[in-house]
């Protein structure tokens, strides 16, 4: 089983209530006529993987086949960071439209400015539209856009390779020269990107936040991860090798902090809420492979936020995205060194 688990690992991909089982659909729509309106992208931390709208429990005669999604095809959640803030401005008596283009598994060519066809493929899939050209349509109606909301990069350096290199092979480091040339590619990704987006907030690249990553290694003593929990695949890597793992992530916000100064856009850091949340914590804020399995029947949620992690997430953004919605430029965070 735990063979099974670990190559299945290899497939992996960085990837308000529920439309119950049955064909995909966007979630029901958002208020009508003048509103702050946000747009969503990003990949599966953006999208809500590992926290679906209802999880698949076994032991209920009367459960789905499999769990419940806002659209199953990108693994796209009510928790999602993004959902959860504009909820929290409703509340508040904003009127706020959200369209969420999130998806798991996209990176910034596939998925952002290329077609995409989804975490969970349809049998004669045409591709998803680019997210960013659903955000320029978007743009294009009479209310426009004030706002985008942006997780992504973790899938353009081998989310999936990192964890399978991990767990498969117990040598993490195998893979740090793939890793090194893929994060060398991000700035001119990011620069095509910010020529799309600068159109969209002309003069205001402020509107556009970019959130980081946050770290998912730590025990509940603040320690590394080591070789925790007993009975999970997970359990194949050691203090060492999620220190190394601890590594990548900030090399990877450094990168993303570097592109959002360069370009305007406000800098979202990884919560650092997480910390002594990691996946072997007691109380963990990460799917472990076996959290996945138990409430999504696949380990694509692997490595993912549960629901109190996307919470966390969802807490880290809520300053910026209530700045903009007020009309005022928010603060963003300093890049940290790796």
């Amino acid at each position: 089983m735990l063979r099974t688990v670990a190559l299945a690992l290899l497939t992996l991909t960085l990837s308000a209530c529920c439309t119950k089982a049955g064909p995909d659909q966007d979630p029901p729509a958002n208020p009508t006529g003048p509103a702050f309106t946000v747009v969503a992208l990003g990949d599966s931390y953006a999208s809500g993987q590992g926290a679906p709208n209802e999880r698949f429990e076994s032991w209920k005669p009367w459960s789905q086949d499999r769990p419940v999604w806002e659209r199953r095809r990108c693994n796209r959640s009510k928790y999602a960071p993004t959902s959860q803030v504009v909820e929290r401005l409703r509340q508040t008596g904003k009127t706020v439209r959200l369209h969420n283009y999130t998806c798991s598994g996209a990176d910034i060519e596939n998925g952002l400015l290329q077609g995409y066809a989804g975490q969970e493929p349809e049998p004669i899939p045409p591709l998803l539209d680019p997210q960013v050209k659903a955000l320029e349509d978007r743009d294009a109606e009479p209310n426009g856009v004030q706002a985008a909301t942006i997780s992504i990069g973790g899938n353009d350096i081998f989310f999936a390779r990192i964890i399978a290199a991990c767990v498969v092979s117990k040598k993490c480091e195998v893979i740090d020269p793939a890793i090194d040339a893929e994060l060398a590619k991000l700035p001119a990704k990011f620069a095509t990107l910010d020529s799309r987006l600068d159109a969209v907030f002309p003069g205001e690249p402020w509107r556009v936040l970019l959130m980081g990553y946050p770290n998912p290694t730590q025990a509940s003593d603040g320690s590394h991860c080591n070789r925790r929990p007993r009975w999970d695949a997970l359990r194949r890597i050691d203090a060492g090798e999620a220190a190394w793992a601890e590594g990548v992530v900030k090399k990877l916000n450094h990168r993303l902090c570097t592109a959002a100064h360069l370009h305007g856009w406000t800098w979202v850091s990884g919560p650092a809420a997480y910390e002594k949340h990691g996946w072997c914590a007691g109380d963990n804020w990460i799917n472990t492979a076996g959290d996945s399995s138990g409430k999504q029947r696949t380990i694509l949620g692997t490595m993912h936020p549960n629901q109190a992690g996307h919470t966390a997430s969802a807490d880290a953004l809520e300053a910026a995205l209530t700045a903009v919605s007020n009309g005022a430029v928010p603060s963003s965070a300093a890049c940290i060194a790796p």
